[in-house]
């Protein structure tokens, strides 16, 4: 059961982080070639948590 929660949790933050850095690349809130290696670090990790998470559901 903590499987599934800690699971479903990691792909709410992924999404939720996967959100932001669409957001900011859009907004174009970024100076740098610098700003956007690290909004698309952060995409990394968001997808990371997602697919994280999937594994965990699907062992649960």
């Amino acid at each position: 059961m903590g499987n599934k929660i800690l699971g479903w949790l990691q792909i709410i933050s992924g999404v939720a982080l996967l959100a932001l850095q669409v957001y900011l690349i859009f907004a174009g809130d970024y100076e740098s070639t610098t700003d956007l290696l690290e909004l698309m670090i952060t995409g990394l990790i968001g997808i990371v948590f997602v697919t994280m998470g999937a594994s965990g559901i699907k062992e649960a």
